[in-house]
This record gives C-alpha cells, structure tokens and sequence, in this order.
C-alpha cells in the first residue's frame, strides 16, 4: 500500500472498473488500456492510499521500498504461496 500522493504512473493511460468490496463500499481497479494488467486498486474503505500490484513497479531499487507488514485476503493464497515472515496475516479485506 503506497499513499496515492506518492504513486506515479510513469507512461500509457488507465482505465477503470469499480464494484462494491467486502465492506460495502466501492472498490476501483485501474488497468492498463493496452492490456488487462492491473497497476493499482483504490478502495473507498482506506482513502488516500493505493494498493499497489508489486509486480508494475518500475524501481529497480525494491529495497528501498521496505517489507510488507501485512498481508491481506489470505484466505485466497494458493496452497503452495507461504506466509510473507514477520507481516500480519488477514483473511479478509478490513
């Protein structure tokens, strides 16, 4: 999670879909225009703050971004994925 004030998209256009989370409240997915990719979802429920796809970053400095401390929707894991060591585990969203 990166405050939105803090995220960058560096090229393209986004696109976007919204649906209600688990809390009730909306919950924007922005996806590339090109391709399906999600970058960044952002929900209503923690404002202010983008929840960033790891994987889009353009930083080849990832240690300077620091360690999850937690880890959410774990009741999604793949059975092979392990728990991310020393972050909060939560089966849901909240």
């Amino acid at each position: 999670m990166i405050p939105s004030d803090k995220y960058k998209i560096l090229s393209g256009s986004l696109k976007t879909f919204t649906r209600k989370g688990d809390s009730g409240k909306n919950v924007t997915y922005n996806y590339c225009q090109k391709c399906p990719t999600v970058l960044y979802v952002q929900a209503e429920a923690i404002d202010g703050i983008n929840i960033v796809k790891m994987g889009t970053l353009d930083d080849e400095a990832y240690d300077n971004l620091g360690k999850p401390d937690v880890e959410i929707y774990t009741r999604n894991r793949p059975d092979w994925c392990t728990a991310w060591s020393g972050a909060q585990q939560k089966e849901g969203g909240s």
